[in-house]
């Protein structure tokens, strides 16, 4: 039995959007001005992209690393709410394959697999896109291996197109 204010977080709020969109939204923008204009948020973007340099302009990697990671769970918590608003029950094996679609959301919104690069924004259209191939399979009569082979090839054909672009920028516009 699930408390009534947890299930109402998946009612429709303002606008007829549900309330769990409203947070996801507030979350991001949050996650996105903390990235962009707070000291630890910049450090966690430096110590991704190049540690070596972090390292030289004195930011504790631990500590960032620390930091990011606490963050990441209780954006995983936030996540756990909203899913078991959505669905109004948990079972032991909720969850249980997200980690591909997670990845693959990240990968397909342009974060770099090697990590340092990436966007708030390009994370939201990816999980976007990611439902989207959900909420279709069932429309489309595709059975769901299938939807997990589609998605790994989006994801492959995303890291391809990351080497391919990287290379061509490395290179001076020569492929």
């Amino acid at each position: 039995n699930l408390p009534v204010g947890l299930l109402a977080l998946a009612t429709d709020g303002p606008l007829g959007i549900p309330v769990t969109v409203w947070c996801v939204g507030g979350a991001a923008a949050a996650v996105f001005a903390f990235l962009r204009w707070a000291r630890p948020g910049r450090a966690i973007l430096a110590a991704g992209d190049n540690p070596e340099a972090a390292r030289a302009l004195g930011i504790r990697l631990w500590a960032v690393r620390l930091g990011a990671f606490a963050i990441l769970g209780a954006c995983a918590g936030l996540a756990g709410i909203a899913f078991t608003a959505r669905f109004g029950k948990v079972q032991n094996t909720t969850g249980l394959g997200f980690e591909l679609l997670a990845i693959a959301a990240a990968v397909l919104g342009g974060a770099h697999i090697s990590g340092g690069k990436g966007s708030v924004l390009g994370a939201l259209l990816g999980a976007a896109l990611i439902g989207i191939l959900q909420d279709a399979r069932p429309v489309w009569e595709i059975h769901e291996c299938w939807q997990l082979v589609a998605i790994g090839s989006l994801m492959v054909g995303a890291l391809f197109l990351e080497t391919v672009l990287g290379r061509i920028s490395r290179s001076g516009g020569r492929p």
